[in-house]
């Protein structure tokens, strides 16, 4: 049997590794809060053994997947039920189980996913274990819905409940560890270019901003153009596999060789290099996070030691017009390397 060259290993195992920490974002969560009624503790309240239920009227449609709820006094599981009326008789339409302890708290059920319709009233029912505690004042403190004990509806009542729908998990970093931009003469900062009706121009996808010693396994991004014209090529400059369309949602991912790649003497890494044909109709050339369907992910940077960092967008490219702004703050922060000032050059060594 043929041994795998090693070096080859490494740069399959980093291309598998950067594909791999892209497709986690825009990974979904089921912590988004919709309908509710949480403003607790308000008082007066009690608590009703799990034969309670409370109607709600969602304000626009939207997918459940958890209902919270507080409870006390448990000391076993409860199921609680989304249904078409208070009663045990009712047609349920998705339901969740959670064990319920003595403190008093919020309690989540997760309810799988079941489509809630805006305007039309849904019932939650609790069953088993512990006690629903509701708001028992003479105020209506809900008024998409009501209180209910054994099928009854108690005027100006309501449980305390919360429901859930699916959003992203993954938030962008409000600052970036590295730069991406797009230049189209490194390591010149060439971020407008006026060319010829006709002719072939290149633009080079950069990083910069890398803390001494980091260097890059590789990224993903993807670009959207305005400018009318063509993409003749698209070439990786790190060495190793590559992915994807860069104009193609969700982008183009680029992974080193063997080696980890290491910013040349200006501090840059330039990960790729897009070769177009321009056709005279001026426009723009924005570079965005991997996966346009999930705005704001996608921004890893893969470092020497497989580790994340995340990149903010410092410059696109304007063609036959000025480009469109990068993200704001997205500037290198000072580095003491490149402080020469005598304060700079001790401030090393302290």
């Amino acid at each position: 049997m043929k041994r795998m060259r090693s070096d080859l290993i490494v740069l399959i195992a980093g291309a598998i590794l950067l594909v791999a920490h892209a497709a986690a974002f825009g990974d979904l969560c089921c912590t988004l809060q919709k309908e509710s009624y949480d403003d607790y503790p308000e008082f007066p309240n009690t608590g009703e053994p799990a034969n309670a239920a409370q109607s709600f009227t969602p304000q626009e449609t939207y997918t459940v997947c958890r209902v919270a709820v507080i409870m006390n006094s448990g000391s076993g599981t409860a199921t609680l039920y989304i249904q078409d009326g208070p009663t045990s008789g009712a047609e349920v339409y998705t339901s969740g189980t959670a064990t319920i302890g003595a403190m008093e708290d919020w309690y989540e059920f997760d309810v799988g996913d079941y489509t809630l319709t805006a305007d039309q009233t849904y019932y939650i029912r609790v069953e088993g274990s512990g006690f629903w505690r509701r708001y028992s004042g003479t105020t209506d403190q809900y008024p998409r819905g009501t209180a209910y004990l054994g099928g009854t509806p108690i005027a100006n009542n309501d449980h305390w409940f919360k429901t859930f729908t699916w959003e992203d998990c993954e938030e962008p970093p409000p600052e970036g560890d590295v730069r991406i931009y797009l230049d189209a003469d490194p390591n010149n900062h060439v971020h407008e270019i006026h060319p010829d009706a006709s002719t072939t121009f290149d633009v080079y996808v950069c990083l910069d901003c890398f803390e001494p010693g980091q260097g890059t396994r590789g990224t993903a991004f993807l670009l959207v153009r305005t400018f009318q014209g063509f993409k003749l090529a698209q070439t990786s400059l790190l060495g190793g596999l590559d992915f994807g369309d860069a104009e193609v949602d969700p982008g183009w991912t680029i992974a080193a060789g063997a080696d980890c790649v290491y910013p040349d003497a200006d501090g840059v890494v330039c990960v790729g290099v897009i070769q177009y044909l321009y056709l005279g109709v001026p426009g723009t050339l924005d570079i965005l996070p991997s996966g346009l369907a999930q705005p704001g992910t996608g921004r890893e940077v893969l470092d020497c030691d497989f580790q994340s960092l995340y990149y903010c967008i410092h410059a696109n490219l304007g063609v036959s017009m000025p480009p469109n702004p990068g993200e704001p703050d997205c500037e290198c922060e000072p580095s003491p390397v490149m402080n020469t000032s005598w304060g700079g050059i001790k401030a090393l060594f302290r």
